[in-house]
C-alpha cells in the first residue's frame, strides 16, 4: 500500500514571502561582506601597522581577509531571523498542503 500526499506539487514550491526573506537574507550577507572588505579593511590595516612592523603589502592583504570573513559572520548573525522565519514558513505553506488529503494506492490492482 502507497501513500501519498494530495497536492504534494503545490506544498513544493516556495511562497512569495519565503523568497523575498531569502533574497533578503543573502542581501544583507553580501552587503555586509563587501562593507567588511571596503571600510573594515582600511582601518584594521591602520590599527595593525601602528602595533607591528610588519610591511605595508602584507598588512593590507591580511586585513582585506580577516575584515571580508568578520563581515560575512556579522551579515550571516543579522540575517540570521531571516533564514529562520523563511524556513519557518514554507514548513508551515508545505504541512498544511500534506494536510489537506492523501492518496491511498493499493499495489495488489495488478
Amino acid at each position: 500500500m502507497n501513500i501519498f500526499p494530495m497536492n504534494r506539487e503545490s506544498a513544493d514550491k516556495h511562497h512569495w514571502v519565503v523568497r523575498c526573506l531569502r533574497y533578503y537574507g543573502y542581501l544583507i550577507t553580501t552587503a555586509a561582506m563587501i562593507f567588511g572588505f571596503y571600510v573594515g579593511s582600511g582601518q584594521m590595516s591602520h590599527i595593525i601597522l601602528l602595533a607591528t612592523e610588519a610591511p605595508k603589502l602584507l598588512v593590507v592583504c591580511v586585513s582585506t581577509l580577516i575584515a571580508g570573513i568578520f563581515g560575512l559572520a556579522l551579515g550571516l548573525l543579522v540575517s540570521l531571523p531571516f533564514w529562520a522565519i523563511s524556513m519557518a514558513l514554507d514548513d508551515l505553506h508545505a504541512t498544511r498542503q500534506y494536510m489537506q488529503g492523501f492518496v491511498i494506492l493499493d499495489g495488489k490492482s495488478e
